[in-house]
């Protein structure tokens, strides 16, 4: 049997830190870059010329990529929070619109040929705002009160007649609260009960 020649194998950190210092680390300005504009790290590794999984590794080890990584993010993430939010007011933008203008040509005071000529304006556009966007940011920013499945606690707390309001009604419209059919649960409220 014969024996294949093997290459002898490079120490690992000097190969990894080779091609961090030719690859990555000249080019931290692109990796913020791609972050901003939402590229995946493997995506971002795969750029660079290194494998996802060293990628992975100079992270561990580099904080200048750590850095850079996490400050693209961040952009991204305000850039997104910014358009999000706006979405979820609505605005106005200005448009530029073309049209068409047929124009009359007169020679000696007589019309002898139309020509068209192309024209722009601006003009104010309101966008609406995006309910969609709007549950979003609510959802996300006043959860306990905008979450899709509330807090038992609170929605009962809700539905439990308010006292203070009740006993205004009583006092200052006694025909209203006269009026009031048999059996309504506003009337049916104890008035020594506290509120729990």
């Amino acid at each position: 049997m014969r024996k294949k020649k093997t290459k002898p194998r490079a120490s690992p950190g000097k190969a990894a830190r080779g091609k961090y210092e030719t690859h990555v680390l000249p080019r931290l300005e692109f990796v913020k870059a791609a972050c901003r504009m939402g590229n995946s790290e493997e995506e971002i590794a795969r750029q660079l010329g290194v494998s996802y999984s060293t990628f992975r590794e100079y992270k561990k080890k580099h904080t200048e990529l750590q850095e850079a990584l996490s400050e693209g993010a961040e952009d991204a993430n305000g850039a997104v929070v910014n358009a999000l939010h706006r979405r979820a007011l609505g605005y106005t933008v200005k448009v530029r619109k073309a049209f068409k203008l047929k124009k009359p040509v007169i020679e000696d005071g007589k019309k002898i040929a139309e020509e068209e000529v192309l024209e722009t304006t601006e003009e104010d556009v309101h966008v609406p705002a995006d309910t969609k966007a709007v549950i979003f940011w609510l959802t996300n920013r006043i959860p306990e009160l905008w979450k899709s499945s509330p807090d038992a606690r609170l929605v009962e707390s809700l539905r439990k007649p308010n006292r203070e309001l009740l006993e205004a009604i009583q006092q200052s419209a006694p025909k209203l609260w006269a009026e009031l059919p048999e059996g309504c649960e506003a009337k049916d409220i104890p008035q020594d009960e506290e509120d729990q």
